[in-house]
């Protein structure tokens, strides 16, 4: 699994592009440095671009150990919105699944997109996530 970092001072958005084959130990050691760079604020907002990351094998118990992690760093992490890009269908409804399991637990707010231009007018919008049904 790799990362790709970009956190604009500009916009306070940071976009993370990932690719490979998930890795759960990979993903959690990369979230805690994130969320602990000095750079990081808490509340930013996110762009995770998952187009590129091999799913196939996430089933519900790793979202679920997905999220722990989010619970977990909740403090550093702080509220904001977390636009999630996945145009595969596949990708798409795994994001969707996080954000209904763990919809209250986490205080920032996750929506998918289709379209990277889709998040990144969320991202600098003033709308709230809809809520999942």
């Amino acid at each position: 699994m790799k990362t790709e970092i970009q956190i604009d001072s500009f916009d306070s958005v940071v976009r993370v592009k990932f690719s490979g084959a998930f890795d759960i130990n990979y993903y959690r050691s990369f979230y805690v440095k994130l969320v602990n760079r000095k750079d990081f604020k808490p509340g930013m907002n996110m762009i995770w671009d998952i187009s590129e990351l091999d799913i196939r094998k996430i089933n519900t118990e790793l979202v679920m150990e997905i999220g722990i992690v989010s619970v977990e760093n909740a403090k550093q992490r702080g509220r904001g919105k977390t636009a999630i890009f996945a145009d595969s269908d596949h990708q798409f409804g795994t994001a969707r699944m996080f954000g209904s399991l763990h919809l209250g637990s986490i205080p920032a707010k996750f929506q998918p997109f289709r379209t990277l231009a889709e998040a990144e007018q969320w991202i600098n919008s003033n709308e709230e996530v809809e809520q999942l049904e």
